[in-house]
């Protein structure tokens, strides 16, 4: 596991969610996370309902650092960063993608 920064919130802006594969990558993310654990990812859904319009649960960097909220319980963790880990893969897929066809 990578290292993990834990904060108290976490306002949508930046990377990544202004790069321009998030919502493929975010999507992909999400499909991956719900084959693996079905459960988890029900109770992932429930908590991001739950948090404020416009904060996050958690981020990455472009280097694979996880930054997760405060507000997501500890046992819960898990699976926000199995899910930023999993965007990150695929963004970085993505964007070599795209520079492929150009």
């Amino acid at each position: 596991m990578a290292k993990i920064k834990i904060v108290s919130k976490i306002i949508r802006k930046g990377f990544p969610t202004n790069d321009k594969n998030y919502k493929e990558a975010h999507a992909e993310a999400d499909r991956v996370e719900k084959k693996k654990n079905p459960r988890e990812y029900r109770e992932m859904k429930k908590l991001d309902k739950k948090l404020p319009q416009g904060e996050l649960m958690g981020t990455h960097t472009k280097s694979g650092k996880v930054t997760e909220s405060k507000k997501v319980p500890k046992r819960d963790r898990k699976g926000v960063y199995t899910h930023e880990i999993e965007e990150n893969k695929a963004s970085k897929r993505l964007e070599k993608d795209h520079r492929k066809k150009r």
